[in-house]
């Protein structure tokens, strides 16, 4: 496995909602382990949880970032202005 994918903040006192980076790490039965935010973290979630997998460019990082293939708040989250 070791695929790294995307997983909604489901943090319910979040103002809003900025996906977590996460690494499939393996899959038993319905379940999905997965190593959340530099594998500080581990968590079981169900298959058919909204697991959207990171795009390569994400992964291995791009020159521009008009380059990126996942736009989402999270590769934004540490830009100043």
């Amino acid at each position: 496995m070791g695929r790294p994918c995307w997983l909604p903040d489901k943090n319910p006192q979040s103002n809003c909602s900025v996906p977590l980076g996460a690494v499939v790490k393996e899959r038993e039965g319905d379940k999905i382990q997965v190593l959340v935010d530099n594998e500080k973290e581990e968590r079981w979630l169900d298959v058919d949880s909204s697991i959207k997998l990171m795009h390569s460019t994400s992964v291995d990082g791009v020159e521009d970032m008009i380059r990126l293939g996942d736009m989402n708040e999270g590769e934004f989250s540490g830009i100043y202005l």
